[in-house]
């Protein structure tokens, strides 16, 4: 079978030849808009092409509704000369389409753009159809568990159900998957089948011995909730898609009480570590147990990195969590000139744990102190402000690793170098700076805090017990607070 092929000279607008292999049309245009018909897989001629059966005249007729030619036709004629008077026949019904269209007689206009895609659109349809059905989720009373679980875990990975349903993030996922694996092995450890058992049939005696085993346990109340959550969670998801009441204990059982850690670290403890944060002390020994093997493991590493201390600092003088300290970009910064003629900054801190939770962009406030401008403009504040580039480590492309490395040496130096409480933690700085900040902020503290609702502030950041000044030294007090809260007021009231 012969390649087709259409005589530049002769062709008409719309026309042209489309490859079922390729999935695209063989004609490329030459910087100087000369037609070249090549295979796109190949890259040869058309007239070499490996695959002529696979290709067909196609019509482009334009659609005045969307303003683009998407009406697409293929024709099944491979004689020129037929392929060019059904191709007139579609040009004189575009016209039609738009003397229609011009009119304000919409419908009659998308009636007959449906006539000429005719089986186009009716294949198209039922493709949409068959992958909706294979993406639908079914659950049914008589759904067996490990089933619903099988499904469950597929909904959560993004297999089934709509895209534009609400899913967890991925560590989240990771936590349910891990908490039903348990309530798996506990089912089987009570010769309980989760193969044969219906939801329906599911009692208070398949769960009791799974309540038992997690509040039996040494872990911390919040891992003990979890465990427990992420699972009546499941059920939950499993009634609303279908099974309807399924007994569920589970939100009977009272929960630990938990507390967030609100160590905080001293500006002349962290000044301390600082100190010790140098390459001759980075390297020390990774311990782990290694569960499989049954034993401890340990191997040599670096925990200093020349970014490190920039990277330290920035996260007490930021206060943002460890992703939104490792994705900090210049993009973020921003600049302005008070009444006094003197420029001040401010920073503008995407929130990811909001983004992740709500799928809306939320940006932080966060004051710019004298210590933080210092660092900003050593590490090229005036040149890259503005522009797509990280402000820590712009080097590296991983910037999980950047989080990553950034706990794992503030661990490192506070505890093993300076020998500090080994209560504070790298998510301390958090509450070290929001604790500075809400001082200094004073009635207006609200503007610097961090969560939606202030009363999380309150609860877990906010000790009233410290004196910033005490604290912190005064020289923290280095940052124009009246002057940005007000201006950021005035934004916030246009």
């Amino acid at each position: 079978m012969e390649s087709l092929m259409i005589n530049s000279r002769q062709r008409l607008k719309g026309q042209n030849i489309f490859c079922s292999v390729c999935k695209t049309t063989c004609s490329t245009q030459t910087q100087d808009k000369k037609t070249v018909w090549k295979c796109k897989s190949k890259g040869v001629h058309l007239t070499n092409c490996p695959n002529p059966s696979s290709q067909k005249f196609v019509s482009y007729i334009y659609n005045p509704i969307t303003k683009k030619s998407d009406i697409m036709v293929l024709h099944d004629a491979r004689d020129f000369e037929d392929f060019r008077k059904e191709h007139n026949r579609l040009l004189d019904l575009g016209l039609e389409i738009k003397s229609l269209y011009k009119a304000g007689k919409i419908q009659e206009a998308q009636s007959i753009i449906r006539a000429i895609r005719g089986v186009e659109e009716k294949q198209t349809v039922e493709e949409e159809q068959e992958q909706e059905q294979n993406r639908e989720v079914v659950i049914t009373p008589d759904t067996y568990l490990e089933t619903a679980m099988y499904i469950y875990r597929d909904f959560l990975k993004g297999d089934l159900g709509e895209e534009y349903e609400k899913r967890p993030g991925s560590k989240t996922i990771e936590n349910y998957l891990r908490s039903l694996e348990r309530f798996q092995a506990s089912l089987a450890a009570n010769n309980f089948n989760p193969e044969l058992l219906s939801l329906s049939k599911i009692t208070k005696k398949h769960l009791l011995p799974y309540i038992r085993e997690i509040k039996s346990s040494s872990w911390a109340n919040k891992t003990q909730n979890d465990y427990l959550n992420n699972v009546s969670i499941f059920f939950g998801w499993c009634s609303n898609r279908g099974a309807g009441e399924i007994c569920n204990h589970l939100d009977h059982v009272k929960r630990g009480k938990t507390t967030g850690n609100t160590a905080s670290a001293s500006l002349n403890d962290f000044k301390k570590m600082m100190v010790l944060v140098v390459p001759e002390n980075g390297v020390g020994v990774e311990k782990w147990f290694n569960h499989k093997k049954g034993k401890e493991e340990s191997k040599k590493k670096n925990y200093y990195r020349p970014w490190i201390p920039d990277g330290l600092w920035l996260s007490l003088l930021i206060g943002g969590r460890g992703d939104e300290i490792a994705d900090f970009d210049w993009t973020e910064v921003h600049q302005m000139e008070i009444d006094t003629g003197e420029v001040v900054y401010w920073i503008e801190l995407f929130d990811w744990k909001y983004f992740r939770k709500e799928e809306v962009k939320k940006y932080n406030f966060v004051p710019v102190f004298g210590q933080t401008l210092e660092i900003l403009l050593r590490l090229g504040l005036k040149e890259f402000i503005g522009q797509k580039r990280y402000v820590i480590a712009p080097e590296i492309e991983n910037r999980n690793s950047v989080k990553r490395k950034l706990g794992e040496a503030f661990r490192w130096f506070w505890r093993e170098q300076a020998g500090l409480d080994d209560q504070v933690t790298y998510g301390s700085l958090r509450t070290t700076y929001i604790t500075l900040t809400s001082g200094i902020a004073g009635k207006d503290y609200e503007l610097v805090q961090k969560h939606t609702k202030t009363d999380v502030t309150r609860k877990h950041y906010t000790d009233k017990k410290i004196k910033v000044a005490g604290l912190f030294g005064q020289e923290f007090q280095d940052v124009k607070m009246k002057e940005l809260i007000e201006e950021r007021k005035k934004l916030q009231e246009k």
